[in-house]
């Protein structure tokens, strides 16, 4: 399955898919696919991200 952004293919994102075009075009450069398992905490609140 794979949704679209105008176009670009987001495949199993719906953020990505929901992004404007313009937006979607500015990050698409940066992107990296990732897995991650069902229910993994990439971040907790009032954390630090680095």
């Amino acid at each position: 399955m794979s949704l679209t952004t105008n176009g670009k293919e987001a495949l199993w994102n719906h953020l990505l898919a929901a992004l404007p075009h313009e937006e979607f075009e500015r990050l698409q450069p940066n992107l990296q696919p990732v897995s991650l398992d069902l229910g993994k905490v990439i971040y907790e609140s009032g954390e630090q991200m680095d």
